[in-house]
């Protein structure tokens, strides 16, 4: 027996080594990595549903980041009534009465001068300008009041701080009631006669001879009912959005817990 006969030890699973080449594992198949052979096996297995499980991480990561960026603007939220509504109401309120007593005596002057035109189609693009500008109202009106809100804010204190700073101050409110109730009596006392003084106005313009005979009376009548109309609709706004906002303040100041705090 020579040295290269050595025997080798039974049950020795050590690998044979031919020549100098590199050990050769004769017999099990070599150990599996850790978390390799379970994919191998997998994708044997399954196939595409190992893709389909990226991508449902994927879904549940932006899922989490959406949250994240919903928390970011503050656990706390209020919505904070601005002014304009109730003016605006009252304008196009006003302007549908303008147009309405303009009607007739712009018909009656301008269809002389425009006979294809006049009545109609003048008549209906009247009705279509008042939409338009009720539309207009509408969107304008919505637009200021859901473009800020609702507000958001880390804290309670600072939420109770904005609030205090945007509510209007006891004598603003007497103030606004002031103008509202000038305004108020100016549109009583000149509206008897406003309608039947506007309808003339209008139609003297068609007749210089006749619009040089306009009284003092006509003219403080035309002027004291708009001016009125103006300080009723500016007062009354306000007035009343100033009270919202005050009742808005009152019940944040007031409750004990976190105020409408933000749905998680």
């Amino acid at each position: 027996m020579t040295e290269d006969d050595t025997p080798t030890p039974a049950g020795d699973d050590t690998p044979a080594v031919v020549g100098g080449d590199t050990p050769t594992v004769v017999g099990d198949d070599p150990p599996p990595i850790a978390g390799v052979d379970v994919g191998i096996e997998e994708g044997r297995s399954a196939g595409p549903p190992t893709f389909i499980q990226v991508d449902v991480d994927v879904e549940e990561r932006s899922d989490e980041v959406d949250e994240l960026t919903s928390e970011d603007v503050g656990p706390y939220r209020v919505t904070l009534p601005e002014y304009g509504p109730i003016q605006a109401a009252i304008g196009f309120v006003m302007f549908y009465l303008l147009v309405d007593l303009a009607t007739e005596p712009l018909t009656a002057g301008l269809q002389p001068l425009f006979p294809g035109f006049v009545p109609d189609p003048f008549t209906t693009a009247l009705a279509a300008l008042l939409w338009l500008v009720l539309g207009l109202n509408v969107y304008t009106e919505t637009d200021r009041q859901f473009r800020s809100n609702p507000r958001s804010f880390d804290d309670e204190a600072s939420l109770v701080g904005f609030l205090d700073d945007r509510r209007p101050s006891v004598w603003r409110l007497v103030f606004d009631l002031t103008l509202a109730a000038v305004g108020g009596a100016l549109v009583a006392v000149a509206w008897p006669a406003f309608p039947a003084a506007f309808s003339w106005f209008v139609g003297a313009w068609f007749d210089l001879a006749v619009l040089s005979t306009v009284t003092v009376a006509t003219a403080l009548t035309i002027v004291s009912f708009l001016v009125g109309v103006g300080l009723l609709a500016y007062g009354l706004d306000r007035l009343l959005v100033g009270l919202l906002r005050v009742g808005v303040y009152a019940a944040h100041r007031s409750a004990g817990g976190p105020p409408d705090r933000a749905k998680s």
